[in-house]
């Protein structure tokens, strides 16, 4: 049961993680989705170590910090 439902959940970002990238790739300029996004994918890798295998869960951290290190601060649109 508790992988049910942390399918459910991995589910449930996975649609979030789709809209977010569109949103991103569409305006980029608005950091605000970009931080959005990092924070879903951060989200997948506590729930994919939690309930499918650890060290997958280091990918969806790569993927974050990989988005957040492309928000220019100077011109953040938040």
């Amino acid at each position: 049961t508790v992988v049910f439902m942390g399918s459910a959940r991995i589910l449930s970002h996975e649609q979030a993680q789709a809209l977010q990238e569109k949103l991103v790739a569409d305006h980029p300029q608005v950091s605000r989705y970009q931080i959005a996004l990092a924070g879903t994918y951060v989200n997948l890798g506590h729930l994919v170590r939690d309930t499918l295998a650890p060290e997958e869960g280091l990918a969806w951290y790569a993927k974050a910090i990989h988005v957040l290190e492309a928000v220019d601060p100077a011109s953040a649109i938040l």
